[in-house]
């Protein structure tokens, strides 16, 4: 120690053990009006990061700003050699400063110096402390009842283990703090936890790997990749990405296959259905476009023979009579009316040109096999 105010107030004071701070009685003191002061403690054995504690006097705080604190491995006449650990800084009159202090001098050391040059009180730079205590842990363990273990540390680099186990060179992705033991927040992942997940992983919860993004239950339809960021490759679509465009059957032009859906912009063929007409009408029960038509309104004479979903074509065997058509669902010529059983020669027109009025009839007649949902009065004499 540099200087001594009293015997009773000697260097070895603040190894005592004895940590009462509620007067000068307890503590090490240094004389005052000097320029510097400093106390030098030998460990005996280097250390390794330990935690350092400083108990201040509690009733009179004014030499508290300004300490700093030295470490070393050699034993050298200047107090300030060796790698400053820590500087005390506050208020002048110490009463924004802890009464223990509490902080870990990284490195491997055997001396440490508590020094200062700083005057607070008006009585030149002076030192008065209780108690200095320097922890460390077995090796391999850390922590302030050395419980911890190194090894369970997520060190972005080989780091060496100090009390307070920090990870020198920061932390592997998917984890915080300075020991890097503590996960990602939920939503979040990577290096320094500075990635979302992924808004498209199944189902849609912000869930994901802190480590990786990957999403657990994998990608919404039209996503791809471990973390579900990339929308699905050039061609493909929909869950897993593993529907193909080329495969839909879009009525032309259709050149637009979105990555969700497939869907077909200008509508299916005749047979299929869905956004993105993969789906086949029900065999047997519906055909057609849109697969708005059914099977059952047909008029061929075996109608429980086949229905093509595409056309709905009747067998060979035809149709009832009175139809016609692929599907046997318009009028044959020269009937019309509902049920296609009314004779247009029955009629009894007013017909300068007997082919204008038999036009006329079949036109009439052919309205419905065209499924346009015109209602018109069966035969009409237009002249």
């Amino acid at each position: 120690m540099s200087t001594t105010r009293q015997i009773s107030q000697s260097a070895a004071k603040a190894v005592d053990g004895v940590t009462t701070a509620v007067n000068e009685t307890y503590s090490v003191h240094t004389s005052v009006y000097e320029a510097t002061a400093w106390w030098k403690v030998d460990l005996q054995t280097p250390v390794q990061s330990p935690l350092v504690n400083i108990y201040f006097r509690t009733d009179y705080k004014r030499r508290r700003n300004g300490l700093q604190l030295f470490n070393s491995m050699t034993n050298s006449s200047d107090p300030k050699e060796g790698d400053l650990c820590h500087t005390v800084i506050g208020r002048g009159d110490g009463t924004d400063i802890p009464d223990i202090l509490n902080v870990t001098c990284p490195g491997t050391w055997r001396y440490l110096t508590v020094y200062t040059e700083t005057d607070n009180d008006g009585a030149g730079a002076a030192l008065d402390f209780v108690e200095v205590q320097v922890w460390i842990c077995d090796p391999g363990y850390y922590g302030a009842k050395c419980v911890h273990r190194c090894v369970a540390r997520h060190c972005k680099m080989d780091s060496s283990c100090d009390f307070a186990g920090r990870c020198v060179d920061g932390c592997m992705a998917g984890y915080l703090g300075k020991d890097c033991t503590q996960v990602c927040p939920r939503g979040r992942y990577g290096e320094g936890c500075n990635k979302n997940c992924s808004s498209q992983c199944k189902p849609s919860s912000n869930t994901c790997d802190h480590v990786t993004g990957r999403c657990p239950n994998g990608c919404t339809a039209g996503y791809t990749g471990d973390d579900c960021l990339q929308i699905c490759s050039t061609g493909m679509y929909g869950e897993g990405c593993s529907k193909t465009c080329s495969n839909r059957h879009c009525k032309p032009p259709s050149n637009t296959c979105h990555h969700v859906t497939g869907t077909c912009p200008d509508g299916c063929t005749a047979g299929y259905r869905g956004d993105d007409c993969s789906q086949t009408c029900a065999s047997g029960v519906t055909y057609g476009d849109r697969c708005s038509k059914t099977c059952n309104s047909r008029h061929c004479v075996n109608n429980m023979a086949s229905c093509p979903r595409n056309t709905g074509a009747c067998s060979s065997a035809g149709c009832q009579p009175g139809w016609a058509g692929t599907d046997c669902t318009a009028c044959a010529t020269p009937y019309y009316g509902a049920n296609c059983d009314q004779s247009c020669a029955a009629r009894h027109c007013k017909d300068y040109l007997a082919v204008s009025s038999e036009m006329t009839c079949r036109r009439q007649s052919a309205f419905k096999g065209l499924g346009l949902g015109l209602e018109l009065a069966g035969g009409i004499c237009w002249n």
